[in-house]
């Protein structure tokens, strides 16, 4: 059975990417958005689908490598895969 989406997943796909913050993307929290932060300096949701355009194959282990678990990591893949494939 599939998992129906969170509201933060809806909210993050259905509209444009304009000036969102990081923590917009699904799966990212306050701790892992201060390590975007701290690692690579970013703050919005657009830096971070920089990253997955540049290798969405990766940017799980790129998540992980900035403190995210398992379930951040899927969030924040499914949510980048699933904007892409409504709005690019």
């Amino acid at each position: 059975m599939a998992e129906t989406p969170s509201q933060v997943h809806m909210n993050f796909v259905s509209s444009p990417m304009g000036c969102k913050p990081v923590t917009a993307v699904p799966g990212v929290g306050p701790v892992l958005a201060g390590n975007l932060k701290v690692k690579n300096n970013i703050t919005t949701a657009r830096q971070l689908l920089g990253w997955y355009l540049i290798d969405p194959a990766n940017f799980q282990n790129f998540i992980m490598g900035h403190g995210g678990n398992a379930k951040s990591q899927g969030d924040a893949c499914k949510g980048m895969k699933d904007f892409t494939d409504s709005h690019i």
